[in-house]
């Protein structure tokens, strides 16, 4: 009986174990080279860098760069010209209230929230540099199966110690549940969707890092949009734009179920606004030689053409 179970515990070691590996190797890996990978939106190169706030951040900076958009100093945002070019800004639109009412920290949360953000999910998927949802719960349900596992042959094993004849079986039982406790806390699905790159997307990463795709862009609202969309706000030029996207960061958000609720039912349709209008101007081409992972932090090596980049965290919370 004791051998039986014995032989049970190796099994539930081994096996959720090597389902975890296969799955997470399926998970990261990729075999399309990155200079064949058509360019994404802006907003999906958002997303892939640093999730819904990101992307945010990416159509404030656009919208209010050309004018749709104006945000006053004490960090309140209104609708200039009511005009949507995509889904994200259609719920950005509809967020706001015809008055300087809504505050530019809670937009980005109403923002980060919106079910818009499941397309870009799915789109980058598509690509093969995002992990498929398919993939990401096969791989949850291999991490806590292995978690199950792991208790099982944890408790035998300690038993086993006081069986005769049983303790090496026991003690090469409990040093491989140890080595299943590292390959579960590196082996781990992300937390956030947006950090589940493969290992295409980890490239294609990179390769944002040197090479930015709308630099020659003629339109001052593009560039800008997709120097956010690259290395966040901070690389934005000095200017108000960049200090109010700063302030509403910091500012506190009350995430709970019911404001990601009420964020959620943000209607496609909006109306339209009529004020004075304002203008974000400045020049944006920015080449960024580190790392600017959705993590870590990145510092700016290059001048934009009118302002240096100013080297700061990538990371957008």
């Amino acid at each position: 009986m004791l051998a039986f179970l014995a032989l049970l515990g190796f099994v539930f070691l081994v096996g959720p174990s090597a389902w975890l590996l296969s799955i997470r190797g399926q998970a990261r890996g990729a075999d399309i080279p990155v200079r064949r990978i058509s360019t994404p939106d802006v907003l999906e190169v958002a997303y892939l860098q640093d999730g819904g706030y990101r992307v945010a951040d990416t159509v404030i900076t656009r919208m209010v760069t050309d004018g749709r958009l104006a945000i006053g100093s004490d960090g309140k945002v209104k609708v200039v010209e009511a005009v949507a070019r995509d889904a994200v800004e259609r719920a950005l639109l509809s967020a706001c209230g015809a008055d300087w009412s809504t505050r530019l920290s809670k937009l980005r949360t109403v923002l980060r929230w919106s079910p818009v953000m499941d397309s870009f999910e799915r789109s980058l998927g598509a690509r093969g540099l995002l992990v498929s949802t398919a993939t990401r719960q096969s791989w949850e349900r291999a991490a806590n199966t292995q978690v199950g596992g792991l208790v099982f042959a944890a408790t035998l094993g300690t038993g086993l110690l006081f069986a005769p004849g049983f303790r090496a079986a026991a003690l090469l039982m409990l040093v491989l549940v140890v080595a299943g406790i590292v390959l579960r806390v590196k082996g781990a699905p992300p937390r956030y969707s947006w950090q589940n790159a493969t290992d295409l997307g980890a490239e294609y990463r990179n390769y944002l890092e040197v090479h930015d795709p709308w630099n020659e862009e003629a339109d001052e609202a593009a560039r800008l949009a997709g120097l956010v969309a690259r290395c966040g706000y901070e690389t934005l030029p000095d200017g108000d734009l960049r200090e109010q996207l700063k302030k509403a960061r910091k500012a506190p958000s009350r995430r709970s179920s019911a404001a990601r609720a009420r964020s959620r039912k943000s209607s496609h349709s909006y109306s339209s606004y009529s004020s004075s209008s304002s203008s974000y101007s400045s020049s944006s081409s920015c080449s960024i030689g580190s790392s600017c992972s959705s993590s870590s932090s990145c510092s700016s090596s290059s001048s934009c053409s009118s302002s240096s980049c100013s080297s700061s965290s990538c990371g957008s919370s």
